[in-house]
């Protein structure tokens, strides 16, 4: 969707955020806060920081590649 329709303004609204193992079994927070950027990816970023994601990028694809495919592939080995 990025591809064909350009990101201008990304919003994400903690009204309520979900955390814990959301979206089904989360815990409905309400934080007051909104994120707003230009940056879509810099909003994400920050939203995922807010809620505590703090691996670097090579723990992260080797947490998601070993749930996903059953063995962890680091970014190195992609």
């Amino acid at each position: 969707m990025a591809k064909r329709f350009h990101i201008d303004l990304a919003i994400t609204v903690g009204h309520p955020a979900m955390i814990a193992t959301g979206p089904t079994g989360g815990i409905p927070i309400e934080t007051g806060l909104v994120i707003a950027s230009l940056d879509a990816i810099a909003a994400d970023c920050v939203g995922a920081r807010l809620l505590g994601f703090t691996a670097s990028l090579d723990d992260a694809a080797r947490a998601f590649t070993q749930a996903a495919y059953g063995k962890a592939i680091t970014l190195k080995g992609a």
